[in-house]
């Protein structure tokens, strides 16, 4: 039989089905941590790339339904490929893992509505080894509208994410649309409160940007 499986050349290497790959990296991610940090009990979502404002991913219950009349209802984690570049397999996966803990929350837990990020929620994170953090980084705050993490060293994620990363995993792609808006953009982050929602541009690593309502500004993140 003659193999008609998709090839591409592509700086200098031969990849076998691109799609395959690149969305096979994401499956295999997802069966990983559901399995060593979730314990198998996460229903499947359907895996997406799309490019979605300044967002590192997002969440949706319910999103996807059966063509065919059935009555199977899937979640969507959407990942964006155009927020990709410049950081590392391991900040990557950890955005999914991030939107893991939503569908995990949803599923088993009480989220709150318009995707606010509740204490339940910090909790789930924290367990899988992920802190949630308002700026990303130790200190912040644990909860609110649109909040971003950081990876506990040594803790659950870390631990299976080593493992991957040993035995050779890695994601092959981002959006080179990216590499465009990167001259443009690198001064440019967007700023909102979470009270009044108020937001304007400003130079990314801004921590004291005042709101009307007498809030401090918080550069987005992750949903």
């Amino acid at each position: 039989m003659t193999d008609t499986t998709p090839v591409v050349q592509e700086e200098g290497r031969i990849v076998q089905n691109p799609t395959g790959a690149a969305y096979g990296s994401f499956n295999h991610a997802f069966d990983v941590f559901n399995r060593e940090l979730f314990g198998g009990k996460l229903s499947d979502c359907l895996i997406t790339l799309q490019r979605r404002g300044s967002y590192f991913g997002c969440y949706a219950a319910e999103r996807f339904g059966d063509r065919h009349g059935g009555e199977t209802k899937l979640a969507e984690i959407a990942l964006n490929p155009a927020m990709m570049q410049g950081r590392s397999d391991r900040e990557i996966a950890s955005t999914l893992a991030h939107e893991m803990s939503h569908h995990a929350q949803k599923e088993y837990g009480s989220p709150s509505r318009n995707r606010y990020h509740n204490k339940e929620f910090a909790r789930i994170m924290e367990r899988i080894g992920l802190m949630t953090s308002h700026t990303g980084l130790p200190g912040g705050r644990r909860t609110g509208q649109r909040m971003t993490h950081y990876i506990i060293e040594g803790g659950p994620f870390d631990l299976v994410w080593q493992k991957l990363a040993a035995e050779g995993f890695h994601f092959d792609y981002h959006d080179r649309l990216f590499d465009r808006r990167e001259t443009a953009k690198k001064n440019k982050a967007t700023y909102q409160c979470d009270v009044c929602q108020l937001a304007l541009w400003g130079k990314p690593g801004i921590t004291d940007l005042p709101t009307h309502c007498g809030r401090l500004m918080v550069e987005k993140k992750d949903d």
